[in-house]
């Protein structure tokens, strides 16, 4: 069993995230990605339910991970994602404090991207979503600067009927003030 260190130090709005990532490597849970190592000595556990667990903190990096279901991961201490493009129809990422680097890019073109922490968490990268941006933190969340954000600009049937509706609205009330006002130019 191969054992790496890493220290990351983050000092974002007062906020000190410092993390000692202390991991086991765990070659073969995500073959495609050139590190993908959780800190628990039990290292990974997978369920179908809850996707992939680690009761540590969890590093994912270099690679693509690309999936036609789902991908959850939950680490109960920092996840870190650098230099990765995650692509699924909905990811979900559960963790003690999350940092997303700013080569890092999560890519859902259907459906949600859910973000949930209890403490910190710094996006640096690229969120692309055709559904919704979920995102929670207990101790504040930060876009830093080349962080991006970016929604699907299109829109969901039910606001494609209520836009029309309201165009419907508005033009029957020109229509009516125009009949007024010709009304009142010809008494």
């Amino acid at each position: 069993m191969t054992k790496r260190t890493c220290l990351n130090v983050l000092l974002i709005a007062g906020v000190t995230m410092v993390t000692s990532l202390s991991a086991h490597a765990s070659a073969g849970v995500l073959p495609f990605l050139q590190r993908s190592e959780c800190s628990a000595a039990s290292g990974w556990t997978q369920s179908e339910n809850t996707g992939l667990n680690c009761s540590g903190n969890v590093l994912l990096a270099g690679g693509t991970w690309e999936s036609e279901s789902a991908i959850v991961v939950r680490a109960d201490g920092l996840l870190w994602l650098s230099d990765v493009r995650i692509t699924a129809p909905s990811i979900d990422l559960q963790a003690g404090s999350l940092r997303i680097d700013s080569n890092a890019t999560l890519s859902s073109s259907s459906g949600s991207i859910s973000l949930a922490t209890n403490g910190a968490a710094v996006i640096e990268g690229t969120i692309f979503a055709g559904g919704s941006v979920v995102a929670g933190s207990g101790a504040g969340m930060v876009l830093l600067p080349g962080g991006s954000i970016v929604l699907s600009p299109v829109p969901e049937p039910e606001t494609l009927v209520m836009w029309l509706a309201g165009l419907v609205l508005l033009s029957a009330r020109r229509r009516s003030e125009a009949r007024v006002q010709r009304m009142s130019s010809v008494a």
